[in-house]
């Protein structure tokens, strides 16, 4: 069965990095546990290239193209990796890809972190300006993306692992409120 994955969490939560480490050899056993076992994996480049941080942003009108290219890359690969960014969830790109390829399973990997974890990295990256406090900039963004999966009700599939630097991209049991209030885990 083919799927369709997006890589989700906060800013500096390590999303290209666990892209970058399951397309390596190191990641065969992340793979195997996540049933990709003799797959074809790959990533959509451009998801990774073309980082737009709100809609205005140059980058937004390059992140149009995800759900065309992904779509070609179902062709030929087992596994499409999807680097996954705020305004994917507002364009509806998850769902717009379900629906074009309801034969194909639809998940989330969601990467979880501890907060001061997560600042430290967040202020190291090139684009942080120190505008914002970066626990409140860091906090807001998980809000926001609890939210966003929240919405998404069972129509992906949900996996949880923590990204910190001891972590080892441990599977995580977390609930996830569903959009009628109530909590499921996934």
């Amino acid at each position: 069965m083919k799927e369709i994955v997006w890589v989700y969490g906060p800013s500096a939560s390590g999303k290209e990095r666990l892209i970058q480490f399951l397309l390596s050899k190191d990641g065969k056993v992340l793979r195997e546990k996540l049933g990709w076992n003799n797959k074809k994996v790959i990533s959509c480049e451009e998801s990774v290239t073309h980082i737009a941080q709100f809609d205005e942003d140059p980058a937004y009108e390059q992140r149009k193209r995800i759900p065309e290219l992904v779509s070609a890359l179902t062709k030929n690969y087992d596994i499409i990796l999807i680097k996954g960014q705020f305004v994917d969830f507002e364009a509806n790109y998850p769902r717009l890809l379900r629906e074009k390829h309801p034969e194909a399973l639809h998940r989330i990997i969601f990467l979880n972190l501890d907060l001061e974890e997560l600042t430290q990295r967040l202020v190291q990256k090139k684009w942080w300006s120190g505008q914002h406090d970066a626990i409140a900039y860091s906090k807001g963004e998980i809000e926001i993306l609890g939210k966003q999966l929240s919405n998404l009700g069972d129509e992906f599939e949900i996996t949880h692992l923590d990204s910190s630097k001891n972590g080892s991209y441990k599977f995580l049991n977390i609930q996830v409120p569903s959009e009628d209030s109530s909590t499921t885990t996934r």
